[in-house]
């Protein structure tokens, strides 16, 4: 695989049936598919406390939590 495909792959969504594990983790362009927030809104929302904070697995791996991300969409804003 080249260095270009992982990449690509890299930056791929999840498949959304990864919404119905409570402890599946989702990469950052899965939580942007499935709250319809851009990287830098969430981000914000994180430094300000109103959107989950992710788990850090490495100095470029984050993740969320599928039941974080879902009690936050079914939380009032």
């Amino acid at each position: 695989m080249t260095a270009e495909a992982k990449t690509k792959r890299a930056r791929e969504a999840q498949p959304l049936e990864l919404m119905k594990i409570p402890d599946a983790l989702l990469k950052c362009k899965t939580v942007q598919m499935v709250t319809g927030l851009g990287e830098t809104t969430i981000y914000e929302k994180i430094e300000k406390g109103f959107f989950p904070e992710p788990l850090r697995l490495g100095a470029r791996c984050t993740r969320w939590r599928v039941k974080d991300v879902a009690a936050w969409l079914e939380s009032p804003r």
